[in-house]
């Protein structure tokens, strides 16, 4: 599946995939290599653009994908 764009403040945002489940909405974003808080500021603004769109409980997470495994981290 593509990735969808979203316009906030006038930016293009492409999030990795946007899953909308009984009144909430999660934004996860799949990465390799180090967690960096570029990360987490990309995901922040995802949810922040979903928010400012009239979606509620909007929570973000990243998806790092590495050779031994995958690990979930939720953005606060």
């Amino acid at each position: 599946m593509k990735e969808q764009a979203l316009i906030h403040n006038g930016e293009e945002l492409r999030p990795d995939r946007v899953v909308f489940s009984k009144g909430e909405t999660w934004v996860v974003d799949f990465k390799t290599g180090v967690e960096n808080d570029e990360h987490h500021e990309q995901v922040r603004n995802y949810c922040e653009a979903l928010r400012s769109m009239g979606y509620e409980k909007v929570k973000g997470y990243l998806l790092y994908l590495r050779e031994e495994g995958a690990e979930v981290v939720e953005v606060m």
